[in-house]
This record gives structure tokens, C-alpha cells and sequence, in this order.
């Protein structure tokens, strides 16, 4: 019991990415998720760059953040904004801590970023 309750506390104390990187199943769109800080439970404003070859691509994705092993999503669908130059800010609420997938989608293209939450 004691070394369970020792491994539940040594892994709050990792520090989690802030930027998380992916592509499309084709290949084709390169995405980045930047959420500034550890993605937690409650609002995130994630800035989205999206390229293809290096080049911006300024279509706007389709965001779903999808926690796989609930079967759910976020209650309320992403809001999303244009900046610019492929860039876009995004802002939902997490639900709940655990194993997420950011599912997006672009000009056809679709791919899937993984991202833990707290």
C-alpha cells in the first residue's frame, strides 16, 4: 500500500510538456499545439500552428479534443480564432486529468496529437 501511494505522488511531481507535435495520417499537415503551461483540468487556450511543406496553411482546422479510453469529449466544442500566418488560438475546457487526444483535422487531412492531462 505505502509504495502505491509513494508512486501516485512521485509522478505528480513530473514536469509535463507544454508543446506537443504531430502530423497528419498522410503526412501532409504538420501541426503544434502550444498550451503555455502543463495542460490541467479547466480552460486551456492552446496556440495551433498548422504548415504544409513549411508553409502556412490557413485553413481552418477542425479541433476535437477526445479523451479515447471515456469515449467522450469536451463538453463544449472548441472556440476557435484566426492570428495569422497558420497560426490559431483555441479554447475549450478539460473535464478531467487523464490520456487525451486532440484530434484535428485540415484541408482533408486528418491526424491526432496525444496529450496528458493533470
Amino acid at each position: 500500500m505505502l509504495f502505491a501511494l509513494w508512486a501516485c505522488a512521485e509522478s505528480q511531481t513530473e514536469t509535463l510538456p507544454t508543446v506537443f507535435e504531430g502530423t497528419s495520417d498522410d503526412g501532409e499537415v504538420s501541426w503544434v499545439l502550444d498550451f503555455g503551461t502543463e495542460p490541467v483540468v479547466g480552460p486551456a487556450e492552446v496556440l495551433l500552428t498548422q504548415t504544409v511543406d513549411d508553409v502556412p496553411l490557413e485553413v481552418v482546422p477542425g479541433i476535437e479534443p477526445w479523451m479515447p479510453d471515456h469515449g467522450h469529449g469536451v463538453s463544449e466544442p472548441p472556440v476557435i480564432d484566426a492570428l495569422g500566418d497558420g497560426t490559431w488560438e483555441a479554447t475549450w475546457t478539460w473535464s478531467m486529468a487523464g490520456a487525451w487526444e486532440v484530434r484535428l483535422d485540415a484541408d482533408g487531412h486528418e491526424g491526432a496529437i496525444d496529450v496528458v492531462v493533470r
